[in-house]
């Protein structure tokens, strides 16, 4: 027998809810939760909005209060998803709240173990030189350092320096450096400073000219010239495959 499909009812539609990513502004994060949410979006920001990120920490109240909700997070041993933890850090620096000091130099000083936890016991010292791999160890107290010397304005040059004479990873060591030098304009006399207490072998990765977009080539290959000769280091290789007229930069948020 033929049935007769005419007087059966469909099934009912499944409602779909559209689920949205939190996006820029947003209130300041005043809590965890609130923070998690605050970090989806900056993680959804494109890097053409990047100055929305700027903007919107620039204008928060309260400030006090979300720089210890970032502590908190910050505090965490082991750290956690790096790249929160990272992204924790950014904050932190953009938000330049002066109770920040001491949690950003605990992170620096801290050992990979602590925050990396297994993580760094699986693996996490990665070969140096592997084309697809690349170590953590330094990674996080690298960007603590950064964040340190941009929160302390020039206030605490002596602890600065302390990490480019005594941090056991050169990485960090090299990042400390580097930011002492960005913040006192890449000066002839910061980078004399610099170089009296660097450590020998990390000489030749200090005062390294900064290729920004509006640099003429040849212009940049003088100062890279004379840097070289400045820090007795040898040339670096030409790279294959680029023309003459390529740019780069580093962007730093």
């Amino acid at each position: 027998m033929q049935n007769d499909m005419r007087h059966e009812t469909p099934p009912p539609m499944r409602r779909i809810e559209e689920v949205l990513s939190p996006t820029l502004p947003l209130p300041p994060p005043r809590g965890d939760d609130e923070l998690d949410r605050f970090l989806a979006a900056v993680a959804a920001t494109g890097v053409g909005d990047r100055e929305l990120i700027r903007t919107t920490i620039a204008g928060f109240d309260h400030r006090e209060d979300v720089a210890a909700t970032c502590h908190r997070a910050l505090a965490a041993r082991p750290c956690g998803e790096v790249g929160r933890f990272m992204m924790v850090l950014s904050v932190v620096g953009e938000l330049r709240h002066d109770s920040s000091l001491e949690p950003l130099e605990a992170v620096t000083w801290a050992a990979d173990a602590d925050l990396l936890g297994s993580a760094y016991n699986a693996g996490a010292r990665a070969v140096e030189g592997s084309a697809c791999e690349f170590p953590a160890s330094g990674m996080i107290q690298s960007r603590a350092a950064e964040m340190f010397t941009w929160v302390a304005a020039g206030r605490f040059d002596d602890r600065v320096l302390k990490i480019v004479t005594s941090h056991p990873s050169v990485a960090t060591r090299l990042a400390a450096a580097d930011a002492f030098l960005f913040h006192h304009q890449d000066s002839a006399r910061a980078l004399e400073t610099v170089l009296a207490v660097a450590q020998p072998m990390d000489r030749k990765g200090i005062g390294v000219p900064r290729l920004w977009s509006d640099v003429d080539p040849e212009v940049f290959a003088e100062r890279l010239a004379a840097a070289n000769a400045l820090t007795e280091a040898a040339p670096l290789p030409r790279k294959v495959g680029r023309d003459d007229g390529d740019e780069g930069a580093t962007n730093v948020y």
